[in-house]
């Protein structure tokens, strides 16, 4: 088990560029302790997603999880656990949705615009 720990705004990681994740890297017996770990401490704080270089480590990977049981979201639409690496948008609507936000690195909360439809490519655990 990796011991991870979420690093909070004014870190410099928050603020520089993520690389790639390769797929002999996405493969290893490390990398993938690192997702499990990664998906644990999102869950451990009642998050509903969280991006590795929130932990300190640039690399292109989102986790996200919407657990009807989480008490911080009761009212949102459950979403299954799901690790996205190396994500690309490459569509989106052009309608707006604004919606209530927060940031395990930041702890705060604000309403936020998003496209309230996109198309991303990625890849899952497996490398697929």
């Amino acid at each position: 088990m990796i011991e991870l720990e979420i690093i909070h705004l004014g870190h410099p990681a928050l603020r520089a560029k993520s690389s790639a994740v390769t797929k002999e890297e996405l493969q290893s017996k490390k990398f993938q302790t690192f997702l499990d770990d990664l998906c644990a401490i999102c869950d451990a704080n009642n998050g509903v997603g969280i991006a590795a270089p929130q932990v300190g480590i640039n690399k292109r990977v989102i986790v996200i999880h919407v657990d009807p049981k989480n008490p911080r979201h009761p009212d949102k639409k459950p979403f299954p656990l799901t690790v996205i690496i190396n994500p690309k948008v490459v569509k989106r609507s052009k309608t707006l949705e604004e919606g209530w936000e927060g940031d395990l690195s930041a702890n705060l909360r604000g309403i936020v615009p998003r496209s309230d439809a996109c198309v991303v490519e990625d890849l899952n655990r497996e490398a697929n």
